[in-house]
């Protein structure tokens, strides 16, 4: 354990009953240091009882994703823990949805703007609260952007450009003077894409690797890049909301409340940095402005469905979301609580894999490679013409194989590659090249089937607890290829097949979803913890049970053992929302020493956790920094040591919470008073 010089003596740690457990001390809430418009706490009421039928949407297609060449990727082989399915009781019939007529509350003015930050794409939805019944609130996507005239996209690209020296020369909105005449990267220029996924890789991770993901632009880190795209960003939804509602904006701009999404399975450290390069991109002052809050991707697209679906849920009912997006596909189920006001908790702890539209593109491109190989080119152009024709394969793939071809209906394709030649071994024909039905099977086969294993084992998750799953909700930008919708329908159990269901505009349901949650008070009341969480402690030390090598003589003349645990959340325990976990804390230290502490914490995701927090399993998470100085000494518990000196005995909680994504949030308390925010410093 880490400390500063000045401790005198040993540290340790207890966890409190906690409201978790059943038990809890007296709540202790911070003191509110925000505006009466951000402190604003309300209430919904929606009547859910009187949607009646089954999701009927529009299947709309994905936007074009193009991207160029990566190397091709395999698909992580590991699986999420699945418990044993169980033999579901017999429900009663369901009962008759009840209209039930209520006045919903009003709300004040406010401004509030939902970002799905993408791997690919991303897209931007905003409502203005102007007083109106919140039920007649519906959020507008920016689908109008300044530079574009009257093109409408509702999602743009992800991407940025930079010159040699790491300037930003280009983004998805004005990238002319990035490329030339034939649309190729001027040189000197580097495009930088999918740095969304290098904001997780970058932390410790079981799901994604740099070495899978493209090369970002020399000198840059993940944070600089997602920095630099959301501060562009940020300045187009400002030109765009002050065209749009002028001298409102201009009144509530320092009010907007910002919820950006992440994806689900993404650890508290890859949340941290995201939030951390909003911050940069200036949507908020510092990181722990409450204006800015992150939602996980599931649970956005769960409160968009719940919302705005015609789906006809009963309490106790569950659906599971299968959010599929350019990167990941993440999903989680949530179990109804109430229909009125309509809340949900989390059923399954999230599971996902980086299994989204991306890897499709990746394996096609190892497929028109192949092909392209096979062309007897000369050296002196070859390079050029392989480059070229590759370049063709991609864009047609990406922009009308992939939203037109079905599981169901397979056929070939031709691409047509800009010059005419024959080449049989390369299935080339008057410059167009084949790619059979089978090929463009084998481009979908690694990442539909890993999307289906993950479907079997929240299906199976669900089923062990005896609850009945009522839908499945398919949505995202992915999720709206018919390719990978017939696939998943086809090889699920039989009984879940009508269950299976599209949104209409499933592409939107994520950042709609974002704004939703902002306009509404929580929807979502509990959620499940992914990992165990643990300080790093001392005990006393037990000969037989404790390793000599961790024995350690304290200042009071005690044998304790080092490098202990102390978990202060289980995995799979559920956490209410906006009910802290509290570990009571012990330190000794000189009498002009400074009560400025740090502990290591760390989180496990196996589901039993090791002794030692030095064995294989336990992963550092974050350096957690305790400020005491601001109490008075004199309210400190004076002892004396073994060897005579004087110490101060101090005893203080500090209460920890997942929020905001399920990033960690945690502040220092003594004596029942809040001293102060604890800082988390990720690794």
């Amino acid at each position: 354990m880490v400390r500063p010089a000045q401790e005198r003596t040993y540290s340790t740690a207890t966890c409190a009953p906690s409201r978790l457990s059943g038990t809890s001390s007296p709540r202790r809430t911070a003191p509110q240091h925000t505006s009466p418009r951000h402190r604003h706490k309300y209430r919904i009421a929606m009547n859910f009882n009187n949607l009646k039928g089954r999701l009927k949407g529009k299947q709309t297609g994905a936007p074009p994703v193009y991207t160029p060449r990566s190397p091709p990727i395999a698909l992580p082989t590991t699986r999420p823990t699945a418990r044993p399915p169980q033999m579901v009781a017999p429900s009663a019939p369901r009962p008759a949805p009840v209209a039930i007529t209520r006045k919903l509350p009003v709300l004040p003015d406010r401004l509030i703007v939902g970002i799905d930050f993408g791997t690919t794409y991303s897209g931007v939805a905003y409502v203005l609260a102007t007083g109106q019944n919140i039920d007649n609130l519906k959020p507008n996507n920016i689908s109008e952007w300044i530079g574009q005239g009257n093109m409408s996209q509702s999602k743009i690209e992800t991407v940025l450009y930079y010159d040699s020296d790491g300037n930003v020369v280009g983004w998805s909105l004005d990238s002319d003077d990035c490329m030339n005449g034939a649309g190729k990267l001027k040189p000197g220029i580097y495009k930088a894409e999918w740095f969304k996924m290098h904001l997780q890789a970058d932390s410790v991770n079981t799901y994604v690797h740099t070495g899978d993901l493209p090369k970002l632009p020399p000198n840059k880190t993940a944070l600089d890049v997602a920095s630099d795209y959301l501060t562009l960003l940020h300045k187009a939804i400002d030109a765009e909301l002050l065209k749009r509602l002028s001298g409102v904006y201009e009144r509530e701009k320092n009010n907007i409340r910002y919820f950006l999404t992440v994806p689900a399975i993404w650890n508290d450290a890859g949340k941290n940095l995201t939030r951390q390069a909003a911050v940069r991109a200036g949507f908020v002052d510092d990181i722990n402005d409450r204006r800015l809050k992150l939602i996980t991707e599931p649970e956005a697209a769960a409160v968009y469905c719940a919302r705005y679906s015609q789906l006809s849920l009963q309490a106790s009912d569950v659906f599971l979301i299968v959010d599929c997006g350019g990167g990941t596909v993440d999903l989680v189920a949530y179990e109804v609580e109430e229909t009125l006001p309509f809340t949900v908790k989390e059923c399954t702890v999230p599971t996902g894999d980086a299994c989204g539209a991306t890897r499709v593109l990746a394996a096609f491109e190892q497929i028109a490679l192949d092909k392209i190989g096979k062309i007897p080119l000369d050296n002196a152009d070859g390079n050029r013409l392989r480059a070229k024709f590759l370049d063709k394969c991609l864009r047609d793939f990406d922009n009308r194989i992939k939203k037109s071809v079905k599981y169901k209906n397979p056929r070939d394709f031709l691409i047509e590659l800009g010059s005419e030649f024959d080449c049989p071994e390369a299935s080339v024909t008057d410059g167009q090249m084949a790619f059979t039905s089978d090929e463009i099977a084998q481009a979908f086969s690694q990442v539909v089937e890993r999307t289906v294993e993950l479907v079997k084992d929240q299906i199976n998750l669900v089923e062990s607890q005896q609850k009945k799953l009522e839908a499945i909700m398919v949505v995202g930008g992915f999720g709206a290829s018919q390719y990978l919708f017939d696939y998943i329908k086809e090889h699920i159990p039989p009984k879940y097949v009508q269950k299976l269901v599209r949104p209409v505009d499933s592409v939107a349901a994520i950042v709609q979803g974002a704004v939703t949650t902002g306009i509404f008070d929580r929807v979502v009341t509990s959620r499940k913890s992914r990992r165990h969480y643990m300080l790093e402690t001392v005990e006393l030390f037990v000969p037989g049970r404790h390793p000599e090598e961790f024995r350690l003589r304290g200042y009071d003349g005690v044998d304790r053992c080092r490098s202990t645990r102390k978990i202060f959340i289980e995995k799979w325990q559920k956490l209410v929302v906006g009910q802290p976990v509290t570990v009571h804390l012990r330190r000794q230290i000189d009498v002009n020493g400074n009560p400025v502490f740090k502990d290591s914490l760390y989180y496990c995701e196996q589901d039993k956790c090791p002794e030692f927090v030095t064995m294989s399993g336990i992963v550092p998470l974050a350096t957690l920094h305790m400020d005491l100085s601001s109490v008075d000494k004199s309210l400190f518990r004076m002892v004396e040591g073994s060897d005579g000196r004087k110490m101060y005995d101090i005893e203080f909680e500090v209460s920890m919470s997942l929020e905001d994504g399920d990033a960690l949030r945690a502040e220092c308390t003594f004596k029942n008073q809040i001293v102060g925010q604890a800082t988390v410093d990720f690794k």
